[in-house]
């Protein structure tokens, strides 16, 4: 008997790694047909951090800590997509002395076609799971972001 059996989950991590770099291969190798391909892989990670904030506000140092990046790296980033018209700076509610980003009007705009290629493009990867299998997908990936996220924080 291998480890994978008769450790319960243990093959776990190594699937959903695997699937992850394949899905962003993927999503890399086919960018340049997607109509927001001006935006790099990097670019698009710091906006998807905002994306998926819960007020859609996050301090530069945040954004950073987020991706593992320094804070100068994504002030770089930054300025690219302020001067892109994807973002605005703004003030933070708890600290004056930060800047904070969020999504603009048109980043707004570009947050939508953005989940629309998505969609487009992993509806796919989907096929012949039925929507019982999907939707308990759903909810382990939810668990698991949520321990992801907890973990973070200790």
């Amino acid at each position: 008997m291998t480890q994978s059996e008769t450790v319960p989950g243990s093959g776990v991590w190594k699937q959903l790694f695997e699937t992850s770099e394949a899905v962003r291969n993927f999503y890399e190798r086919n960018m340049s047909r997607s109509p927001r391909r001006e935006l790099t892989i990097s670019q698009l990670r710091v906006m998807s951090c905002i994306f998926f904030h819960d007020s859609g506000v996050m301090r530069i140092k945040d954004i950073a800590e987020e991706l593992g990046i320094t804070a100068g790296g994504i002030s770089q980033s930054v300025d690219v997509l302020v001067n892109a018209g994807l973002l605005s700076r703004c003030k933070d509610e708890h600290d004056r002395r930060a800047v904070a980003v969020r999504l603009s009007e048109y980043g707004e705009k570009v947050r939508a076609e953005v989940y629309a290629d998505f969609e487009n493009m992993f509806t796919p990867f989907l096929e012949g799971i039925s929507e019982d299998k999907k939707l308990i997908f759903t909810e382990v990936l939810h668990v698991i972001l949520t321990n992801v996220k907890k973990s973070k924080n200790k």
